[in-house]
């Protein structure tokens, strides 16, 4: 039960935790065009 729940609430860590990088890496690309 417990178990269950703890799953879960870090499967939602991981997919904000991925989206937060796309986030990051799309911004370092964008940037990179722009200084090209």
């Amino acid at each position: 039960r417990n178990a269950r729940e703890h799953v879960a609430q870090r499967a939602v860590q991981l997919c904000q935790g991925g989206l937060t990088f796309w986030h990051w890496r799309n911004a370092q690309l964008v940037l990179a065009q722009r200084a090209v």
